[in-house]
């Protein structure tokens, strides 16, 4: 489905809003994405069923920015200081201004040779946006680096659905012939005949596949997977706080404060590569 169908976070969420309304969802509004999204749903316990069992949440209202082109690599490796992912790797990559200040921490995901996604389910989401788009025009003696770079925004193209919990490798393998994407793994699979992107998040999230499906076909693969009877939704409060104890550095994007961070807490949690190749890394202590 083309951006010209779906073009604002309110008509992608509404694919299944009447889904979260029909589980006693409860709403909030995020004046930043300008929707009211699902943050939890009554009757569940949904701390137990995220470390007993599987969670599903939709993360709808997630950026995505598509990165494609002859300098995709270039454009990607000099805005992104964490390791250089081979095809079909995904890692969380921080990106830094070039003050070293912290634009946001995203999920990078290399899809070919010369394509990348860049996801980010933050507040900062916005401001990395600008971010990527300033880099993308920018010129330093008349010469415009990158004015080849392919940047579009994807986030209305998908629907994201995150599975996550002891058992979600079992239920995503109930769809598949072979075995489930490894931890920092991205594949395109086929769940009942529905062609997929999924990637299965690096550590330290253990066994938690983002499902990234075609929004005509959201509302089907999201009563499939609530299907089994071991999976049950869960609302965004609960995910990212359960999240933010997995991973230190979750809380930090929680803001849209000016955020400074020292190369040694990112190398801390294996966020930053060695070198001065990356936009930022003279500024960092």
């Amino acid at each position: 489905m083309s951006k010209s169908t779906i073009n604002s976070v309110a008509e992608l969420a509404s694919f299944l809003r009447t889904e979260h309304e029909l589980l006693a969802a409860q709403f909030k509004f995020f004046e930043e994405l300008e929707s009211e999204l699902p943050i939890a749903y009554a009757g569940v316990d949904e701390v137990a069923v995220l470390r007993n069992d599987v969670g599903l949440t939709d993360l709808s209202g997630m950026s995505a920015a598509l990165i494609a082109g002859p300098v995709a690599q270039a454009f990607i490796e000099m805005i992104c200081a964490g390791r250089k992912p081979a095809v079909g790797e995904a890692c969380f990559e921080p990106v830094l201004a070039g003050d070293a200040s912290l634009i946001s921490i995203s999920l990078l995901s290399r899809t070919g040779d010369s394509e990348y996604l860049l996801c980010d389910v933050s507040p900062r989401a916005s401001l990395l946006d600008a971010w990527l788009h300033f880099i993308a025009t920018a010129q330093q003696n008349d010469i415009a680096p990158f004015k080849e770079i392919q940047l579009e925004d994807a986030s209305f193209e998908l629907v994201p659905l995150l599975l996550t919990g002891p058992e979600a490798s079992l239920v995503l393998s109930d769809y598949l012939a072979g075995d489930v994407p490894a931890a920092g793994q991205v594949r395109s699979l086929e769940l009942d005949k529905i062609r997929c992107l999924v990637t299965s998040l690096p550590k330290p999230f253990d066994k938690a596949y983002l499902v990234m499906a075609p929004p005509q076909y959201a509302r089907v693969l999201w009563r499939s997977f609530l299907s089994f009877t071991n999976v049950n939704p869960v609302g965004r409060t609960t995910l990212f706080a359960e999240a933010k104890q997995m991973a230190v550095w979750v809380s930090w994007l929680h803001s849209t404060d000016r955020i400074e961070k020292s190369a040694q807490e990112l190398q801390t949690f294996d966020l930053l590569r060695q070198g001065s190749d990356f936009v930022g890394a003279r500024a960092l202590d």
